[in-house]
């Protein structure tokens, strides 16, 4: 690194637009060097800040109006320092599941120390210490460090999640008794707890449940994840029942047909926003029965699966799942033991505008065209995106041929090239040119997630519709909701 005297614009940009690595390190939060300060020179330009951003339009324009496209790191208005720091860290609102989300603290800590400015924005910016990530029994705060995380965040609302490991020891669940003060430090803010996030182990939900002493008045994102035992889903469900903005509920790894019943009766279903139930087994009961009770929700990502292909768990007449005011769906079916099973299921949801549905059988005579052209003509009009996978190669010319006529203005298909052979791809490859409308979809290199071209109605914010087709869940937090 160089000193300001002795660097040039030349030499400055060459370095920016040159060093790509480096760019990402330090987008994503780790700096080039492990001892910056005020002297160092690394330069930040407009291409660069975009390379790694969730919103790149942003600082760009921002830089834009302030005259030069690149300054020194040190010098460029607070404004677009904040936004820097806030989007190299993980936000609450692009939520991973609980056991992949990184150290917030050590990523924030590391971006304190890239100048002293960095660290008096960082210090000063209330909004940067809204998420807070507890992994018990070891966890990367003090009772004396959350107290004052909380502090800086001041009274702004906070999205708070907590992984408790399986580990036991005399101490209880919690581990040390330094745990137990920190749960009780942080849950005496419970009333500023806008999203909560929990995956608590057998027992766990009891001891973590009798901490919860005041009103979630604030809260409006609930997800209980990768839950082993029944009972610590309905400690916490309990405890948190009186949430009268409660707008969003995501259930994923439990057994819902046995926690089902505790959904209902205590939590405020009727005014729920957003649904997510994933990754559980067998509750073909337990998941018509919550979707009965949730007449308002505007976002739905249902996942059927079975264990056992051969049984069928459903024991009970159609499901009707109505959602008068529904406008984004998502449908992944596994498994499904029978067409006579699949026939049961009955969507009545005439507003749906982003359709997305994946669908495998063990019963090659179902099929997903099928069960999408009956979903669709049951819509009052054609969805403005639909997206699809699990569609046989040999499938994939009369589908682009129907939904030419479908009048849908978007349709994304996946297609995974690890799955088919070359032959096979080169007959689909050139189906798009068929259908204007339609696009095909490739997952990135090393990652198994679809990439998807953003929608650009001015419905939609780009990133929801982005996040919506992911393999991850979405908070309501990306939703511009009517």
């Amino acid at each position: 690194m160089r000193n300001h005297s002795c660097h040039s614009s030349t030499s400055s940009s060459s370095i920016a637009r040159q060093d790509p690595v480096k760019q990402q390190m330090f987008l994503k939060g780790l700096p080039v060097s492990h001892r910056c300060d005020q002297s160092s020179i690394l330069i930040i330009t407009a291409e660069a800040i975009a390379f790694d951003a969730i919103y790149p339009v942003d600082i760009p324009t921002l830089i834009q109006l302030n005259g030069d496209t690149m300054s020194y790191i040190d010098a460029l208005p607070n404004e677009i320092l904040t936004k820097i720091i806030a989007l190299s860290l993980r936000s609450a609102q692009h939520p991973t599941p609980l056991h992949l989300i990184p150290d917030h603290a050590n990523d924030l800590g590391r971006l304190q120390l890239v100048c002293w400015r960095w660290n008096d924005i960082a210090v000063s910016t209330p909004h940067l210490w809204t998420l807070i990530h507890l992994y018990l029994p070891r966890p990367h705060l003090s009772k004396s460090g959350l107290k004052l995380w909380l502090a800086r965040s001041k009274t702004l609302f906070i999205h708070v999640s907590i992984v408790f490991e399986p580990v036991e020891s005399d101490k209880g669940l919690c581990g040390e008794e330094s745990n137990h003060k920190l749960l009780d430090a942080l849950c005496l803010s419970l009333p500023r707890w806008k999203t909560a996030r929990f995956q608590l182990q057998s027992g766990a939900g009891a001891q973590f449940s009798e901490k919860l002493l005041t009103r979630a008045e604030n809260l409006e994102h609930l997800a209980l994840t990768r839950l082993t035992s029944d009972e610590s889903a309905v400690q916490v469900i309990m405890k948190l029942a009186d949430a009268p903005h409660l707008r969003s509920l995501e259930v994923r790894d439990v057994n819902v047909a046995r926690v089902a019943k505790a959904i209902t009766k205590w939590l405020p279903l009727n005014q729920l926003a957003r649904l997510c139930i994933k990754g559980c087994y067998n509750y073909w009961t337990g998941i018509h029965h919550v979707c009965r009770y949730c007449h308002s929700l505007e976002w739905l990502d249902l996942e059927f699966r079975t264990l056992e292909p051969s049984s069928d768990p459903w024991e009970g007449p159609v499901a009707i799942f109505s959602f008068p005011e529904l406008r984004l769906l998502r449908i992944t079916i596994e498994n499904t033991p029978s067409a006579d099973l699949l026939s049961m299921l009955f969507f009545d949801c005439p507003q749906v505008e982003l359709l997305s549905m994946s669908m495998t059988f063990p019963d090659p005579n179902i099929g997903l065209l099928d069960f999408v052209d009956g979903f669709i003509s049951g819509l009052d009009r054609p969805p403005h995106v639909l997206r699809l996978a699990s569609i046989p190669v040999e499938d994939m010319e009369t589908f682009f041929i129907n939904v030419s006529q479908a009048d849908i203005p978007v349709v994304v298909v996946d297609v995974d090239r690890n799955e088919i052979t070359s032959e096979e791809w080169c007959t689909i490859r050139d189906l798009p040119l068929k259908c204007q409308s339609v696009r095909l979809a490739e997952p990135a290199i090393g990652s198994s997630e679809m990439q998807l071209g953003w929608w650009e109605g001015d419905e939609f914010l780009p990133p929801m519709v982005e996040k919506f087709f992911s393999d991850e869940s979405v908070s309501p937090l990306d939703l511009r909701l009517r």
